[in-house]
């Protein structure tokens, strides 16, 4: 069920197979360069205490009363839209629903300050532990790669911000401007709330009014793809002493992420380079050992495909050679119906497995409300068993590459 209303929107899954209740309160923000890093910080300043749990002992005492509840605060970056995320997850049982809703509220809506400012203390240990994170992101080569390119594909664009912050804005943020950036959100962003487990739609709502006592606010626009002019293809090499190059390929299509040719992108991706079966893995790998590891991945939100190979630096213009012959083969058609099979398979099989995890079935909620798209898992299913070989050919015709990223 998902329901609208003045304080933002309800999305409940009443399902009685698991043992726990799981609730995650969303705040939706664009993605903003100038503060970004302002709200990366946010969860874990929020988390370490509020007025009636003032630390993190206080936190964990109250958790283990709630037999364990699991207890967690983070940011996410999807499509171009920056999310704050509260999540509990709690036995179904002796009225622990009831407790759990009013300590997400305590946590989010009372926060412990000092001085009409966050508390100084709690403010620059997460500074330095946000700092050391965002540091760290470069030492993780394959990733630092994909997001790199991501940056320069989409520089003029909220999707290359980082989500997670700037180094370089650590050092402006204050207990002062943190706590005035936290008051701006919560008088102007919805809060929305997702659930799974055993509770009804009447219940979550009335503990929602109970303890989340907003003002009216607007909603934020649906996130939509926006179109872009083919141009020449932009061509980065950076480097670092590297044992292995990194190369990524940002692929830009005119595919809207919430219409029905969305499924057949997908299938296309995973006969192009999305399984050990794909055209990517046995040309360059299997059968010409041109690559360490080779995959590709579909950015839902904005409809690009990005491509990934460790290679030697020696095998770089054979390597990209080789990759723009498998995008000609797949809009070509040249690809078997067993490979076509197997792909539609495996994506309704990891669309399947989604109901096995409470999260899962959050974030695929989460997903589909931003979208405006009210396809569930049954329809996914069905729209993927729908997307014939015709289709992939002709999607894959929509497919351009728009930037090559090399860290050699």
């Amino acid at each position: 069920m998902i329901s609208c209303y003045e304080k933002g929107m309800i999305n409940n899954v009443e399902v009685s197979k698991f043992k726990t209740v799981s609730i995650s309160a969303v705040i939706r923000m664009p993605l903003e360069r100038e503060y970004v890093t302002f709200n990366a910080l946010l969860p874990s300043v929020l988390k370490r205490g509020c007025k009636k749990y003032n630390t993190i002992k206080d936190i964990n005492i109250k958790t283990y009363e709630m037999f364990g509840a699991v207890f967690d605060a983070n940011v996410i970056k999807k499509g171009e839209e920056q999310i704050l995320q509260f999540f509990i997850e709690v036995v179904d049982k002796n009225g622990l629903v009831d407790k759990a809703i009013e300590f997400l509220a305590d946590i989010i809506l009372n926060p412990l300050t000092e001085n009409n400012s966050f508390v100084k203390s709690y403010v620059d240990t997460e500074k330095e532990n946000l700092r050391s994170d965002i540091l760290g992101r470069k030492n993780n080569k394959k990733e630092y790669a994909k997001l790199r390119c991501i940056e320069l594909m989409c520089e003029n664009e909220p999707f290359g911000i980082y989500g997670d912050g700037y180094e370089e804005d650590i050092d402006k943020i204050n207990p002062k401007n943190l706590y005035e950036r936290y008051r701006y959100i919560i008088d102007n962003f919805n809060i929305e709330f997702y659930s799974v487990g055993n509770l009804s739609d009447e219940k979550l709502k009335a503990l929602v009014d109970e303890y989340f006592k907003l003002s009216p606010r607007k909603f934020l626009e649906a996130n939509q793809n926006k179109r872009f002019l083919k141009n020449d293809i932009k061509e980065v090499k950076e480097s670092e002493e590297l044992s292995q190059g990194k190369l990524c390929i940002g692929m830009r299509t005119d595919v809207k992420p919430n219409s029905d040719d969305f499924y057949a992108l997908l299938v296309a991706n995973e006969i192009f380079g999305g399984s050990a079966n794909s055209k990517l893995f046995l040309k360059l790998r299997e059968e010409n050992g041109l690559c360490y590891y080779i995959n590709s991945f579909v950015y839902r939100f904005k409809s690009i495909i990005s491509v990934q190979a460790g290679i030697k630096e020696e095998d770089y213009e054979k390597s990209i050679s080789m990759i723009k012959e498998c995008v000609d083969d797949v809009q070509k058609g040249r690809f078997e119906k067993e490979n076509f099979d197997s792909a539609i398979l495996g994506l309704i099989k990891s669309y399947e497995s989604i109901v096995d995890y409470p999260q899962g079935i959050m974030d695929f909620n989460l997903t589909q409300n931003m979208l405006c798209v009210r396809d569930d898992l049954k329809t996914v299913s069905k729209k993927l068993r729908n997307v014939s070989m015709k289709d992939i050919s002709n999607i894959m015709k929509m497919v351009y590459i728009d930037t090559i990223y090399f860290l050699c």
